[in-house]
């Protein structure tokens, strides 16, 4: 089942409406369809070209090229992506999505394959309104 939660934050400009954060959760979630459907271009468009994800702890990779090569790899498995809520938070242009996720493919010699973490995502707003994902950590972990 799915949970949407959004936190409405005060800032002096006043609170942050609902519609920023389910911009938000849409951008997340429409990078997740994409990725199921197997769209690298669609993918790829949801990050600032200077993007960062860190696909394994210790793994990141920046920019487009970088984003392109490793999302390749993750799409081949095609993945089905379910998250198990969502939490975000917005200061400004810029926002943080939090949120429990699952993922089923399958492995290039054949075999069932099942994970899951918490992802935690920086995005920033462009100029033209649209939001971008800054930095995209999956595995999130203190570590």
């Amino acid at each position: 089942m799915t949970q949407t939660m959004a936190l409405a934050l005060t800032t002096p400009a006043g609170p942050v409406a609902a519609g920023e954060a389910a911009a938000i959760q849409s951008r997340i979630e429409a990078t997740a369809a994409a990725m199921q459907a197997g769209d690298l271009d669609t993918v790829l468009s949801g990050y600032v070209p200077g993007g960062l994800v860190e696909f394994a702890p210790g793994a990141e990779a920046r920019g487009t090229a970088a984003l392109a090569a490793g999302y390749a790899e993750f799409l081949a498995m095609q993945p089905r992506i379910t998250f198990d809520g969502h939490k975000v938070l917005v200061a400004g242009d810029l926002a943080l999505h939090l949120g429990a996720w699952t993922v089923e493919g399958t492995a290039p010699d054949g075999t069932a394959i099942r994970d899951g973490g918490f992802s935690v995502v920086v995005l920033r707003r462009d100029p033209d309104g649209a939001w971008r994902i800054v930095i995209d950590v999956p595995q999130a972990t203190a570590g």
